[in-house]
């Protein structure tokens, strides 16, 4: 009815029976999830300083730093170098660094309004229904 094995729902009544489980407060059993790639590749994180270091910009007094290349770029350089990074990956380390991750102008900008649908003061749409067919 379920769609999931008897040893599957067996298991998830075990575990609501389990008092060390309930009383952890946690969801899952402890050391379940993956070992982060830093833990793997220590040079991971050595390697991202030294690509961040000269493009970091900010105030050194200021928490706030950030870094001028993307982190598509850096992501890429560092698999150049031989480490299994991905864009999310380095977006997170970098946040972990200190640094905050900020847009490009043009995405935070709004789009651009056509000067002639704003001088007219008429609506897209109902200047679309003058001309089209009615429906009946």
């Amino acid at each position: 009815m379920t769609g999931l094995a008897h040893k599957t729902i067996r298991a998830g009544i075990a575990d609501l029976g389990d008092e060390q489980l309930q009383a952890s407060g946690r969801v899952r059993r402890a050391g379940g999830g993956r070992t982060p790639e830093v833990v793997k590749d220590p040079e991971l994180l050595d390697d991202l300083r030294a690509l961040v270091q000269d493009a970091t910009r900010g105030d050194p007094e200021s928490a706030l730093l950030w870094v001028s290349r993307s982190v598509r770029n850096l992501a890429d350089e560092l698999i150049e170098r031989g480490h299994r990074t991905n864009r999310t990956m380095v977006g997170e380390l970098l946040r972990g660094l200190g640094y905050s991750l900020q847009a490009n102008v043009k995405t935070r900008r709004a789009p651009d309004i056509p000067t002639a649908t704003r001088s007219s003061g008429i609506s897209t749409r109902s200047s679309r229904r003058a001309w089209m067919p009615s429906s009946q």
